[in-house]
């Protein structure tokens, strides 16, 4: 099966908030793109530490 995955990530060393954007944007156009499949986010924040979470977009018929 064929199984398409796209990742989405931003450095949020520099600034929070514009890592935040960036992920929003992203998000948005994969919605554009009707994709289907899994998306991963991940935040690498300042202490080293990886903020890592699924989404799941699906395409709807």
């Amino acid at each position: 099966m064929l199984k398409e995955v796209k990742n989405i990530s931003a450095d949020s060393n520099k600034n929070i908030h514009q890592a935040q954007k960036k992920i929003a944007r992203d998000l948005k156009q994969l919605a554009k793109e009707s994709f289907t499949g899994q998306v991963t986010i991940k935040l690498v924040l300042n202490q080293g530490g990886i903020r890592d979470s699924r989404i799941t977009l699906e395409k709807k018929l």
